[in-house]
């Protein structure tokens, strides 16, 4: 079944040609990514690179792209994705119809240089923007987050080598002397960032969040998937396909035709979706949706801000998600991924 994309309207200052290209060409290579990058993660980096570009004075067309693009390169794996996706922006000869030769260099390295373990520091405001774009700081979320990293990828430890493992983790990446860089100082992440590293630096406050978040897992009997390893060969064809297409910039644009129904898809509940909130704005606007749209409250998480909803019976899912993607204060809306507890599972590095 395949997504809706954003509304074309959602960024009236972006060129409306350069819009319908990225959401009928580059947005659903989104589809196919693990759960911690689906759609509702590259519309938040989209979302705060505008934002960033026009406190800063950038140009917001690029910012635009670049934040589009910035994980596109996750085709070929993790590890290198980010210069993946600088490379994909290099090949695809389509960006001309909008951008100088120059524009498109400044764009491929902003997106090489926007990974938070690089390096370096981004070579230029673009870059700056799209790492910050990149992350939204929630203490809470990230604290389950690496947890369900840990149950999906090392399904032999136990709870204590559970909390061992997420305990190294948020010291590499988000302690005081952790690799994780912003670039803003001023930015909603700084503050954020400083209330994840007391809760970091208190640990029995840190022990009591992770066994609330372990029962809350254990009692939904789901394992809400963060990660997943492989990319499906379809995907790898898309991007050759985009390449390949890119180099006849004269033609129209052809939308992505329809991926196979019977593609290799995670399972995932036909009718609970999961939402997750930001804390300062509340829950009260997600109340109002839900009352409006005639959802169903399956699971209110009471150890974060998130929910578990039932969609209505006139509704399809996909609707109903992407409807709750335009509620203020909604962070991300995925669906509710379930790994059976018997399922094996190909351990995997975590990803700095």
């Amino acid at each position: 079944m395949v997504r809706t994309a954003m509304p074309s309207d959602s960024y009236p200052i972006i060129n409306q040609g350069l819009r319908q290209y990225v959401e009928r060409v580059i947005i659903p290579l989104y589809d196919h990514f693990d759960a911690a990058h689906q759609r509702d993660h590259v519309e938040m980096v989209i979302r705060q690179s505008l934002e960033l570009a026009e406190q800063t004075g950038a140009d917001a067309e690029m910012a635009y792209v670049i934040a589009a693009y910035h994980d596109t390169g996750l085709c070929e794996g993790r590890e290198r994705h980010h210069l993946v996706s600088g490379s994909i922006i290099r090949a695809d000869q389509n960006l001309l119809q909008w951008f100088s030769p120059e524009k498109i260099e400044t764009m491929a390295c902003a997106v090489e240089d926007h990974r938070a373990s690089a390096d370096h520091a981004p070579r230029t405001l673009y870059g700056r923007i799209v790492a910050e774009a990149d992350r939204f700081i929630d203490p809470e979320t990230i604290v389950l987050r690496t947890m369900q990293f840990g149950l999906e990828h090392y399904p032999d430890l136990d709870k204590e080598g559970h909390y061992a493992r997420m305990i190294q983790h948020l010291h590499e990446k988000y302690g005081r002397n952790g690799y994780l860089k912003l670039w803003f100082t001023d930015s909603p992440n700084a503050k954020r960032l400083e209330l994840l590293r007391q809760i970091i630096d208190d640990e029995p406050q840190l022990r009591r969040l992770f066994n609330e978040y372990w029962e809350d897992i254990l009692r939904h009997k789901t394992l809400h998937k963060k990660f997943r390893y492989g990319i499906p060969l379809i995907l790898a064809l898309q991007i050759a396909l985009l390449i390949l297409v890119s180099c006849k910039t004269e033609q129209a644009v052809e939308p992505v035709r329809p991926l196979p129904e019977n593609r290799d898809v995670p399972e995932h509940s036909p009718e609970v979706f999961l939402i997750s909130y930001d804390a300062e704005t509340g829950k009260e606007p997600v109340l109002k949706a839900i009352k409006k749209y005639r959802c169903e409250i399956v699971y209110d998480y009471h150890t974060f801000n998130g929910m578990a909803l039932k969609k209505p019976e006139d509704k399809t899912l996909e609707e109903t998600m992407q409807y709750f993607r335009g509620v203020k204060g909604v962070l991300s809306v995925e669906y509710d991924y379930i790994t059976r507890l018997d399922d094996p599972v190909k351990p995997k590095l975590e990803e700095r």
